[in-house]
């Protein structure tokens, strides 16, 4: 009897463990952080060590912060595999066939980053590039489809969620419209997330996630009645249809008014 007791002690402190070093592994802590200033003026943003934009500062003052659930989804529909691949921070990354390879092919603390993901015979490129001058940070999203020639192309949906803290306030005013959606305040100051490049895409949207940090179905993203007030995330997608032996990409903006 002790000794099944130590055996299930000794079971629970593995979990523990284990679930620990997951959930270390999917922090959102800044890995790559960029900053620049002009005019008086700074902005900072920041990269987790998967690639994902966990922070945004214009000022001194945080408008996307580590502690939000920010992230993306990559759903690809196909005869040859595919499947959804997501990447949320400490809420979760999965899907992909193993973790991404990230780079700086211009040298360490330098634009752009690079980032690759993996989900056979599937490959997502992003590639990280900022305009300071706007207080933008852009994302492109491209998927390459290595199936050979002849055969159904694949189906591509791309979802970016970014959880807005307009002026560092975790409550706000969120919206949108048919492609592009925001989060506010009384302040006057916004936090904008958009496709600013969609031209190989058939379609693209926005919506808000509401109270994101209880969870939400990454690959069913839910949404939520607007004007919403309150603690929630936005949202803009993209779809496009990706032949054999090509790519396609998107880009994404992320931007502080």
């Amino acid at each position: 009897m002790r000794s099944r007791s130590l055996q299930a002690v000794l079971l629970l402190s593995i979990m523990e463990l284990l679930f620990l070093g997951l959930n270390a592994h999917a922090q959102n802590s800044c890995t790559y952080t960029f900053q620049t200033s002009k005019k008086g003026k700074s902005f900072a943003f920041c990269v987790s060590s998967t690639g994902n934009i966990v922070e945004m500062t214009a000022n001194g003052v945080k408008h996307l912060s580590t502690s939000g659930v920010s992230g993306y989804t990559v759903e690809i529909q196909s005869d040859f595999g595919g499947g959804c691949g997501f990447d949320y921070g400490f809420m979760g990354n999965g899907g992909w066939d193993g973790p991404p390879s990230v780079t700086q092919p211009n040298g360490a603390g330098t634009l752009p980053i690079v980032v690759v993901y993996e989900m056979e015979p599937y490959r997502l490129t992003e590639t990280i590039t900022q305009n300071a001058a706007q207080d933008l940070v852009q994302v492109k999203m491209a998927v390459s489809n290595s199936v050979g020639r002849g055969v159904n192309p694949a189906y591509v949906t791309i979802t970016r969620v970014a959880d807005f803290d307009a002026n560092n306030s975790v409550n706000n005013w969120l919206d949108h419209s048919l492609i592009r959606s925001w989060a506010y305040n009384q302040d006057g100051v916004s936090a904008l997330l958009y496709p600013s490049n969609y031209v190989a895409a058939s379609s693209a949207g926005a919506g808000v996630v509401a109270n994101p940090k209880a969870g939400f179905n990454f690959c069913s993203i839910p949404d939520a009645a607007t004007p919403y007030s309150g603690d929630g995330a936005v949202y803009a997608n993209t779809f496009f249809v990706v032949q054999p032996q090509a790519t396609k990409s998107v880009t994404f903006a992320y931007q502080i008014f």
